[in-house]
């Protein structure tokens, strides 16, 4: 798993880093971001600001957005091992009882039984 781990990191994550550096060195030159589309470009105030950082904002939304798709597709599966532990759970519980039962009967039956020397 950690040999896996460091695959991971160095031939997918650095190469990926390297190449997100490199354009946000390559486009640091300013961008007017128009929030509304339905007004003319003349009338409509941008947002200025370097292109680099609607690159990363766009990354990180999209990491957002993906990581809240894959919590709610993976809903079921938790809800399952959520009811699966709670059976363990009482299972386990239920074990511990019978063991306690077990043991009481052991102590009940191991009592010497006194009888009448007739």
């Amino acid at each position: 798993m950690r040999l896996l781990k460091k695959f991971f990191w160095i031939v997918i994550m650095m190469p990926l880093g390297v190449v997100l550096a490199t354009l946000m060195v390559i486009n640091r030159h300013e961008v007017g971001f128009y929030y509304n589309p339905f007004v003319p470009k003349e009338l409509a105030q941008p947002w200025p600001l370097p292109f680099f950082y609607y690159l990363l904002g766009a990354l990180i939304v999209g990491t957002i957005i993906g990581g809240m798709a894959t919590w709610f597709a993976q809903g079921r599966w938790r809800k399952v091992a959520r009811k699966r532990s709670r059976e363990a759970r009482d299972m386990r519980k239920k074990a511990d009882d019978l063991m306690q039962q077990v043991e009481m009967s052991k102590q009940v039956n191991a009592v010497p039984q006194l009888t009448s020397g007739n």
